[in-house]
């Protein structure tokens, strides 16, 4: 059985979104268009620099294994079937511990307080996990192109939300102190219609702001706050 695009896209968040959670001052997420641009990758780092590329979560391809946080020898693992694991198994957290493991990360006990860079990730999963077998194409892009035949800022993603203007220029942990990697965009058939920062901050298509961590501590919960901030971008 074949997995669906839109179906990759969900477990790639789900999984990434879920790691980092675990590991937050360890990890950090990219996009990446390898192989002049034929794999579509959510990649996961070593937040410490130099940067080390430890997974790669294809969605038009495998889950690729690079090198486990400590050992930064030059092998790849490839996890042939990976996606039709997640789509048929019942608690995705078994995946989870086995890429852990395989990645030389141990967690014990509940993950830590989600900081404004998790609860981005969790709300753009929980946003996607929505449009499941839907017929309207939900992505989610990074601000920053990078890809073997060109890299740079997505302009046009920028220039529908002007608020980004103002906080690019503020300093930000971000991979490679490129501030563009900060951002990720929400895309409804390839138009943004939502933009999440790591610090925690969106702008919806409307020009409305939000801040993350204060509406996670009024709501308790995920879901109802990713709907709220989302607005009329899922009607």
């Amino acid at each position: 059985m074949e997995v669906s695009r839109q179906l990759r896209e969900i477990a790639s968040w789900r999984i990434a979104s879920e790691l980092i959670r675990r590991h937050p001052t360890k990890l950090a997420l990219i996009e990446t268009h390898p192989c002049d641009g034929q794999y579509d990758c959510l990649r996961v780092i070593k937040r410490e620099r130099p940067a080390v590329t430890l997974m790669d979560l294809n969605r038009v391809g495998s889950l690729h294994i690079h090198h486990t946080f400590e050992d930064e020898r030059d092998d790849l693992t490839s996890w042939r079937g990976f996606w039709k694991e997640m789509s048929s198994i019942e608690d995705p957290k078994v995946l989870l511990d086995r890429i852990e493991q395989k990645l030389g990360l141990s967690h014990h006990g509940k993950p830590p307080v989600s900081n404004g860079e998790v609860l981005a990730y969790r709300v753009i999963t929980a946003l996607l996990s929505t449009a499941a077998y839907g017929r309207v194409r939900w992505e989610c892009r990074n601000g920053c192109l990078d890809s073997d035949v060109g890299s740079g800022p997505i302009d046009r993603y920028f220039a529908e939300f002007p608020i980004t203007s103002s906080w690019l220029c503020e300093p930000c942990d971000v991979p490679f102190d490129i501030p563009h990697y900060g951002f990720w965009f929400l895309t409804r058939d390839d138009k943004p219609v939502l933009c999440l920062h790591v610090t925690g901050r969106v702008a919806d298509h409307l020009g409305n702001t939000y801040d993350l961590v204060p509406l996670y501590q009024q709501y308790g919960r995920i879901l109802p706050m990713a709907v709220r901030v989302a607005g009329t971008a899922l009607r």
